[in-house]
Formats: structure tokens, C-alpha cells, sequence
């Protein structure tokens, strides 16, 4: 079976130690967190932009 690619995108919720993140890899799920707390809209479009090989790559985006 393939190792599936999850990103993550939001806020710094998903930065918590036992959190989401910790659950899907623990799953066997390769996850990228591109997660930005605290950031201007602009800021989290430019990290989209500037991730986009990552993002199309990847399996599922939350």
C-alpha cells in the first residue's frame, strides 16, 4: 500500500503536540503541515504559492 500525502493548512491549531498531525501519522500518513498561526491572509497565500509542488502532490489537503 501506498503511503498516502496529507497537508495541512490553517491555523496553529494543528500545531499541537498530540493533535491531528501526531494522529494521521501514527495512521502510517505522510503529513506535511504548512499550518501558519497568528498570519495576514497574504502571508498564507504566499506559502500556498510557494508550496504549490508539495500541495499538487498531495493526496488530501485539510
Amino acid at each position: 500500500m501506498d503511503k498516502k500525502n496529507v497537508v495541512l493548512l490553517g491555523e496553529s491549531n494543528f500545531a499541537f503536540k498530540n493533535g491531528i498531525t501526531q494522529g494521521l501519522k501514527n495512521k502510517g500518513i505522510n503529513v506535511i503541515n504548512l499550518s501558519l498561526g497568528l498570519t495576514p491572509a497574504l502571508q498564507n497565500l504566499y506559502e500556498l504559492i510557494r508550496n504549490y509542488q508539495i500541495l499538487k502532490n498531495a493526496d488530501l489537503i485539510i
